[in-house]
């Protein structure tokens, strides 16, 4: 609706009076045309637009009241003056309950009447204004609601494919387009997956190419966008093949829109439509890029969900398989989670250690608020050796490290508890205890036997000195008798 009128349409019996009128608004700058009677117009209505009809209230047949309430049936949005001669005859409210937007008395003043109708082109500049805000907000409103719907299925989608598919849809209403894809980027080959391909696009591509999930039509329009991280909006791709990549020997499309997925400067995939009903607009390219950021956030979501659950299963497993006793505890002491060995350590089961307060397990509870002491001071313990009881009322000697858990106000919610039996320990160490003390005493016998030895030794040595002084002196006096006997014989 234009909000200035520039058509007139004059319905006056009086031939005189509707020319005079004729030349006065031409004069003003309007283009006017006349009618004889109310039937006489109405076909001018039917045939031709006009802005707005000024008509004399008596004529010959139809009045203007009956000439308004038909034409408005023809022309809703036609304005009406209706000029009188005989006001007393009839009432504002009659006028203009019959649809009339102002009426004028006869006789009037010209500059009166270009009053009204410039009153009345204001109204209309409001109205279409109004309009204009009204359906502006009423296309955000549907815009808002779709994103909003699109974040609901997005957070409750685990499948990046599911993802895509999602996005691709909302992206395809949003901007009226028939065809379109979207692709993430896989980490491990850095190529662009489209899973969410549309079939349409898939009936586009050369004979073979469905068989490969990543994109081979759009390539240079893909590579665009990736490398350079912009949007591509394109109404004449036959004019800028170099933009989008596409030749009507690859694919048939007659517009196209792309824009990147990124976030904190990452690129992560890409969404792209094309073949709308009409040109794409900026307020397709902004919608674009918002589905893109929001593809982005999806698929970074569930890129993180994967890691954590990995990381959450790793540490299970962990927890699970763990050879010392692992265990949570509220900030009351009462067992939230055991893992297995927790059973085998104290002899209960899991459901029974989730029954009591881990309190219980120690004997000794002046050796129990020590250790609590110490925890509360220094937020933790760590290889703290204190006994502990198990289910048949045994008690051995446990390692045990403590560590507690905090919520996002710093305030204590638990702890997470690690205990390891040093029963076996304190045996090897009492047993490698015993051994030393018998090697000790093997060593202080050895080392009494070796001086024993070397005494006896020093004796045998200081008796065969004495023995051979001996023989050398015996072997002298036999040689002295020997020459004696041999000089008593000879002479």
């Amino acid at each position: 609706m234009n909000s200035s009128v520039t058509h007139i349409l004059v319905v006056d019996d009086e031939e005189k009076y509707r020319k005079m009128l004729q030349l006065m608004l031409e004069k003003i700058g309007y283009k006017c045309e006349l009618a004889a009677n109310a039937s006489e117009a109405l076909d001018k209505i039917r045939n031709t637009e006009f802005d707005m009809v000024i008509s004399d209230i008596r004529m010959p047949g139809k009045d203007g009241i009956e000439l308004m309430r038909e034409a408005l049936k023809i022309s809703p949005d036609l304005k009406f003056i209706i000029i009188t001669g005989h006001a007393a005859d009839y009432s504002y409210s009659d006028i203009i309950a019959g649809g009339a937007t102002d009426f004028i008395s006869k006789p009037f003043e010209m500059g009166k009447l270009k009053a009204k109708i410039e009153r009345i082109e204001r109204e209309r500049n409001i109205l279409q204004q109004l309009q204009q805000a009204n359906e502006k907000l009423s296309e955000e409103t549907r815009v808002s609601t779709l994103f909003a719907e699109l974040s609901r299925q997005l957070i409750s989608s685990d499948s990046i494919d599911e993802t895509g598919r999602l996005v691709l849809d909302y992206a395809k209403r949003l901007t009226e387009s028939s065809i379109g894809y979207t692709g993430y980027i896989d980490q491990k080959t850095g190529y662009l997956m489209t899973p969410s391909m549309s079939e349409e696009a898939y009936k586009g591509c050369r004979a073979g190419e469905k068989d490969s999930n990543i994109l081979k039509h759009f390539k240079k329009s893909s590579e665009c966008v990736l490398q350079e991280g912009k949007t591509i909006l394109v109404n004449t791709p036959h004019e800028a093949p170099h933009a989008t990549g596409v030749s009507s020997e690859d694919f048939s499309t007659h517009r196209f829109l792309s824009a990147p997925a990124m976030l904190n400067g990452r690129l992560l995939g890409q969404v792209a439509v094309a073949d709308s009903r009409r040109d794409y607009e900026e307020r397709d390219l902004a919608m674009i890029e918002r589905l893109a950021a929001l593809y982005a956030l999806a698929i970074q979501r569930i890129s993180l969900e994967k890691e954590l659950k990995k990381t959450t299963e790793y540490l299970e497993d962990v927890f699970d398989n763990s050879v010392a006793a692992i265990g949570i505890v509220d900030r009351h002491g009462r067992s939230v989670k055991w893992n297995k060995s927790a059973t085998a350590l104290f002899g209960y089961t899991l459901d029974e250690l989730k029954e009591k307060r881990v309190f219980e397990l120690y004997p000794d509870k002046d050796a129990l608020e020590v250790m609590l002491t110490r925890l509360r001071q220094e937020g933790h313990v760590s290889r703290y050796e204190i006994d502990l009881k198990r289910k048949d009322g045994t008690i051995a000697p446990f390692e045990v490290s403590i560590s507690l858990l905090k919520d996002e106000s710093n305030i204590t919610t638990g702890s997470l508890c690690v205990a390891m039996d040093l029963s076996d320990l304190k045996r090897a160490m009492n047993e490698i205890r015993t051994a030393n003390v018998l090697l000790e005493k093997e060593i202080s016998m050895r080392k009494q036997i070796e001086e024993e030895l070397r005494e006896a030794r020093d004796q045998l040595e200081k008796l065969l000195e004495e023995r051979t002084a001996k023989l050398f002196m015996a072997g002298d006096i036999l040689k002295r008798s020997i020459g004696r006997i041999r000089d008593i014989t000879e002479g």
